[in-house]
C-alpha cells in the first residue's frame, strides 16, 4: 500500500461517509481509487454530472475508467504523471460528484458500459450500496466482495 493512500485512509477512517446517500464510504472510495487498479478492477459509485444539460446520474464504474474520463477532460497526455495527477483529483473528493462536458469522455464512459458485464456490475452497485466494497474479477468477470474496512493490516501482510 503506497504511504499516500494509507495517510489517506486514516483520515477517511477518522471521517463519516461521503456527503452524498448511498454512493460510497470514504474508506472504500480511497481502497478502490488509489489501491484497485488491478487486473481485477475496483468498483466506485459516482454522481456524473453532463456539464452540457446539468442532468446528473449515479452509476457504478471501474474505477480506472473514471482516472481515464478526468484525464480525457482535463486535456493532459496520457502519462505515469497525469494518471497520479487524476488520480489524487478523484481522491479529494468527499461527494464522489464529476462534471464532465467533453463529448468523448462521454463516448468513452458510454462505451465501457459492458452490455455482457452489466449485470456483474449491478451486483457491485449492490454489494456498494449496502456499504461494502466490491471488484470485478479478471480471469472470471463476476462481482465480488472487496476488502473489510477499516483496515487492519496491509493488504497482503497477516
Amino acid at each position: 500500500m503506497s504511504t499516500r493512500t494509507l495517510i489517506a485512509l486514516l483520515v477517511a477512517a477518522a471521517t463519516t461517509v461521503c456527503g452524498q446517500p448511498g454512493l460510497q464510504r470514504q474508506d472504500q472510495w480511497i481502497w478502490a481509487v488509489g489501491e484497485g487498479q488491478t487486473t481485477a478492477p475496483a468498483v466506485i459509485r459516482v454522481r456524473l454530472i453532463r456539464s452540457y444539460n446539468d442532468v446528473g446520474t449515479v452509476t457504478c464504474m471501474e474505477s480506472g475508467t473514471l482516472i481515464y474520463a478526468v484525464m480525457v477532460e482535463r486535456g493532459v497526455a496520457m502519462t505515469m504523471e497525469n494518471w497520479a495527477w487524476a488520480e489524487a483529483y478523484i481522491l479529494s473528493s468527499r461527494d464522489h460528484v464529476f462534471r464532465l462536458s467533453r463529448a468523448e469522455v462521454w463516448k468513452y464512459i458510454d462505451a465501457r458500459q459492458n452490455p455482457e458485464n452489466d449485470g456483474e456490475m449491478a451486483k457491485a452497485c449492490r454489494l456498494i450500496e449496502r456499504g461494502l466494497s466490491a471488484f470485478i474479477g479478471d480471469m472470471n468477470p463476476r462481482a465480488y466482495e472487496g476488502p473489510k474496512f477499516p483496515l487492519s493490516t496491509a493488504p497482503g501482510r497477516k
